[in-house]
């Protein structure tokens, strides 16, 4: 829909991981390991880390098909694929993330199981499925101040991670969005953002390439780094 687009038509980035979820929640909930399911025994399944590679992002209207499919699971962490294709199979995008069981209430991270996770009938025990861990900046260029309200939190009782991708490119400036699109992001997350208080977007720009923190509460709270394509008007039409 194109209240999901940026002013050049395309699926913004914060859209996409609403959708991404959406599927994701879907299956799981068929298999009893949704949200739902899931706050039932006070847990939260909570994302650390992403990594997008992007042929080029959907238009406004366009019909696209998203898929997802669990790749498994160890004594830490479960992995997630997804993808987006166009009507005619063609991959648009391609994302591999990490995922953690919360313990809501006692807001840790729990050992994933076989016994619990039984219904995807995936493998335990996944080697080399680590995504890169990326490392903060000594200093930045650009600043970006943002409030955390009540409508940028989900049932983890914490922010919404597709606010994070708002937070990190509104600083790179509308002319450089309007002139960009991503050609693959890595994002992780290091530390919660709660309700009230005050995140720093911190920014660095060289060429095509951008790396990002969100501070929170004087903690590292995400990083990423997104590498650009720049396009012309008529690949935006």
């Amino acid at each position: 829909q194109f209240m999901d687009c940026d002013e050049q038509g395309r699926l913004k980035l914060s859209a996409l991981i609403k959708l991404m979820m959406h599927v994701s929640n879907l299956q799981l909930s068929a298999l009893g390991l949704g949200t739902k399911d899931f706050l039932t025994k006070n847990l939260g399944w909570v994302v650390t880390q992403y990594q997008f590679e992007f042929a080029r992002l959907p238009k406004g209207s366009e019909q696209v098909v998203l898929t997802t499919e669990a790749k498994g699971f160890n004594r830490f962490f479960c992995y997630r694929d997804f993808g987006v294709e166009d009507q005619k199979g063609n991959a648009l995008i391609k994302v591999h993330s990490q995922w953690v069981i919360l313990d809501l209430q006692q807001r840790k991270m729990i050992t994933p199981t076989a016994q619990l996770l039984a219904p995807l009938a995936q493998a335990e025990n996944v080697r080399g499925a680590r995504i890169k861990r990326l490392r903060p900046l000594p200093e930045y260029d650009k600043k970006g101040t943002y409030l955390v309200r009540y409508a940028d939190l989900d049932t983890n009782h914490h922010v919404d991670n597709a606010n994070y991708f708002v937070w990190m490119t509104e600083p790179l400036g509308r002319n450089f969005l309007n002139q960009h699109e991503p050609a693959s992001l890595l994002i992780q997350f290091d530390q919660e953002v709660q309700y009230g208080q005050t995140v720093q977007s911190l920014v660095s720009v060289q060429d095509e390439l951008s790396q990002h923190e969100i501070v929170s509460a004087g903690q590292k709270s995400a990083l990423a780094k997104i590498v650009w394509r720049k396009v012309d008007k008529e690949t935006n039409s």
